[in-house]
């Protein structure tokens, strides 16, 4: 009989992401969880770079959403699922941070993923705005299944021409592993055919930046993470 594992992998990065006047404390971000889970939730510090006080806003974009599923943001207070941007604003002093912003996905008992972009903008200047893109990510994985697979780290890391992993899998004939770049679009698919060894992805055609790859067997996610590509 088959447990639900829960998965909670976050891609945080050192720097921050900036816009003109506005930052953020990641740029990039996956949250995995199990259809079991009521909510699953991510949380942004948003900090103001510039010597004065700022308005700010923020739109929410859904890039990819699962059928049935619900999703909402909370800023200056939260929001039903059907609105896209704040009516308010939080007033994020000079030189200052907020912790306030949080965005909620609830899949209602599916699986699935949920690609989500959350842009934070100056009131009066519409045009200065950073954005994170959040990916959700709800399956279901047996504890024996996750036990029995061995993924190592990506490495080298940062990767130049490619990056490789190791690994032992109880299942090769559905095992994939998928790279989205820091927008959400998936750019590379690598299938496993081998119970273990090693692979090895191409990566000198992928601009500089943060990647998310995902390990999945028998069409569900059982790893994540993330590397760095420098050219």
């Amino acid at each position: 009989m088959k447990k639900l594992a829960l998965l909670l992998t976050m891609a945080l990065v050192s720097s921050f992401a900036f816009g003109q006047s506005l930052a953020l404390n990641k740029n990039t971000a996956l949250v995995s969880g199990v259809p079991d889970d009521e909510v699953i939730e991510e949380s942004i510090i948003v900090s103001n770079t510039t010597g004065s006080p700022l308005n700010v806003k923020v739109r929410r974009f859904n890039l990819t959403t699962v059928q049935g599923s619900d999703n909402w943001f909370c800023w200056d207070l939260c929001y039903e699922p059907t609105a896209n941007a704040s009516n308010g604003f939080i007033t994020i002093p000079a030189n200052g941070d907020t912790g306030i912003f949080s965005g909620h996905v609830n899949n209602n008992g599916l699986e699935g993923t949920s690609v989500i972009k959350y842009c934070f903008y100056n009131e009066s200047n519409t045009a200065d705005s950073t954005c994170l893109v959040v990916t959700y990510n709800i399956t279901a994985t047996s504890i024996n299944e996750a036990a029995a697979i061995k993924f190592s780290n990506p490495y080298p890391n940062p990767a130049n021409d490619n990056v490789t992993f190791n690994y032992t899998l109880p299942n090769t004939n559905k095992a994939t592993i998928k790279v989205y770049n820091m927008i959400g679009s998936l750019v590379k698919t690598t299938n496993l055919t081998d119970s273990n060894g090693k692979v090895t992805i191409n990566t000198s055609d992928l601009r500089s930046g943060l990647y998310l790859y995902d390990l999945q067997v028998s069409g569900k996610s059982v790893k994540t993470g993330k590397f760095t590509v420098t050219q």
